[in-house]
This record gives structure tokens, C-alpha cells and sequence, in this order.
């Protein structure tokens, strides 16, 4: 690293998670954010699903809950015009429940193509979004350069060409700003993956899920691209195929305990088998998951 600037900082797996000499760092900016009632302009996908064993996240004392799967469209933008499948969304929900992006099978005709979410959520709820982007910090200096670039508090991290003073009246441009603790939006991942981690095919009938444990009252946001879920019946009754995230919260509090990333097939009595491929079922490169804490 040169004298004077520059910073690397290593995790305790000996990775390095920031390099300011290299030659690309990105910042994810929030683009758009809005909410979604559940409680109309929803169909009933399946219904009668029990929690079994997560039971004590939805009531306060045993026995059997059970709740139902709903899809409902992607919101719009704020501008106008429907979120797109391949936007980088981000969904909240403030309640115990599954989300994930509805997979409409041939058969279905009660739903049309357009992109729907999927959720288990109560009709009573609200569920927040946002969109994000990834963008170099320099892009937005014009915006923010009085605001956020006037090096009076917080913490910038320059590469090894240190700030740029080419700016209006010799402020620094944030050419060379590769950190900064005073952007106008942060986004911390808590923890990602990809799905095809999860489903590695066995005899033995694992449950391919994993669990992120949370124990927190912030909002956090799950990766909605790269998610499935629709709902079908066999010989050994009703079942939703899963590929999505269940946000389980402390019975009548607003702490999230964890959340649990699961590629795997759920009967109504709570039983869950394995997916049972080592495939991506999107095709391609395999999809990834991320869970992430915003603060703004």
C-alpha cells in the first residue's frame, strides 16, 4: 500500500473484505422503496399449511397454526410501471411467514405472468420493499459533494492515487473514493449464499435449508430474485415447492429470531423433503441468496 492512503482489511478467514487499491469498488444506492398491503388484490395458492415445528413463532402456546399461501403482483415503482423480475428487490416482512417470488406452473389460470410475490403472511400485513443498484460513489458526487464530501466527520477511503481536488473550486471529485461511512445510503449483508449450496443431491432425505440466526428489531431484507414458490398436490397430499426465505419472529414481539433459507418441498402437515438435484432450476449460473440490514 502506499504511504499516506489505502487501507485493506482482512475477515478472520484471512480474506480481505475491503482493498481501496483496487481497481473497481462499488456502493449500492437505493433507487426506489415503497410498501405492499397484503389484505386485497391477493389469490389463494394453497391453504392449511401447518407450522409444525416453528409453531411457537406464530402463537404463544402448542398446538397446530395454520396459514396459507397468497400471491399477489410485484408493486410499481414509485414513477410508475411495474418491478421487473430481474430488478435487484428486496422485501421486509414484519411477521413470522415464508416470501419468495410465485413460480406459476402451466396449469394455473387464475394468475397471469406477470412477476407475483408469494408470502404465508396474514392479509392484516404490510410488507416494505426496496430496489437497490450497485454504482460507483463518483457517480453521485454532484448530488452530495457539499453534503457528504466535506471531510468534517466519518470515514473516507481513497486508493493509492488519494483524493482527487479536480472537482468545482478544488473539492475532491471522489474519483478515487473507493469507502465512505457518510454516503447517502448503506447496505450491510448479514449473510449470502447460493441455492445450489443448498441442494446437493442425497438418499438420504436431508432437509436442505439454512438457518441465519437474526435475534435483532431491525429491518431486514431478503433477495427476491432467483426465488420460486408454487404449490401442487401428490399421493401424499398437499405440498409447496420453496425456494424463498421463512422470517420467524419472537411470538408477539417485534424481534426476528432468525430466518431460514430453504430450497426444499413442504406437505401440509409441515414435513419437508429435500429438493433432490444438485441443478440450478433457473438455469445458468447459479442464483444467489443474500439477506441484508439497510440503514439509511
Amino acid at each position: 500500500m502506499t504511504v499516506g492512503y489505502g487501507l485493506k482489511i482482512y475477515n478472520k478467514d484471512n480474506k480481505v473484505v475491503i482493498d481501496t487499491d483496487e481497481s473497481v469498488t462499488m456502493a449500492f444506492i437505493k433507487k426506489d422503496s415503497g410498501t405492499l398491503s397484503w389484505s386485497s388484490g391477493t389469490t389463494l395458492i394453497g391453504s392449511s399449511f401447518s407450522a409444525a415445528g416453528d409453531s411457537s413463532h406464530y402463537q404463544s402456546s402448542s398446538g397446530i397454526y395454520t396459514y396459507s399461501y397468497r400471491a399477489k403482483p410485484y408493486p410499481n415503482y414509485s414513477a410508475g410501471g411495474q418491478i421487473l423480475p430481474g430488478d435487484f428487490l428486496l422485501v421486509h416482512i414484519p411477521v413470522s411467514g415464508f416470501i419468495g417470488r410465485f413460480f406459476r406452473p402451466s396449469y394455473v389460470s387464475t394468475i397471469d405472468n406477470s412477476p407475483h410475490l408469494a408470502s404465508t403472511i396474514p392479509t392484516s400485513e404490510t410488507l416494505k420493499w426496496e430496489i437497490i443498484a450497485a454504482t460507483s460513489y463518483k457517480d453521485n458526487m454532484t448530488t452530495y459533494q457539499s453534503e457528504v464530501w466535506n471531510g468534517v466527520y466519518g470515514l473516507n477511503l481513497y486508493n493509492s492515487s488519494g483524493p482527487d481536488t479536480a472537482g468545482a473550486g478544488g473539492v475532491d471529485s471522489g474519483a478515487n473514493l473507493m469507502f465512505s461511512s457518510v454516503n447517502h445510503y448503506a447496505m450491510q449483508i448479514v449473510a449470502t449464499g447460493l441455492w445450489t449450496d443448498l441442494s446437493t443431491y442425497t438418499f438420504t432425505g436431508e432437509i436442505h435449508e439454512t438457518t441465519v440466526t437474526i435475534d435483532s428489531t431491525d429491518d431486514h431484507y431478503v433477495l427476491i430474485p432467483g426465488t420460486a414458490c408454487y404449490t401442487g398436490s401428490d399421493f401424499l397430499g398437499n405440498y409447496a415447492w420453496k425456494i424463498g426465505y421463512e422470517f420467524l419472529y419472537d411470538y408477539g414481539t417485534s424481534t426476528l429470531e432468525k430466518i431460514k433459507v430453504q430450497m426444499l418441498r413442504q406437505y401440509q402437515l409441515g414435513t419437508k423433503q429435500s429438493w433432490g438435484t444438485n441443478s440450478s432450476p433457473f438455469g445458468g449460473a447459479p442464483a444467489p441468496w443474500m439477506i441484508v440490514k439497510t440503514r439509511s
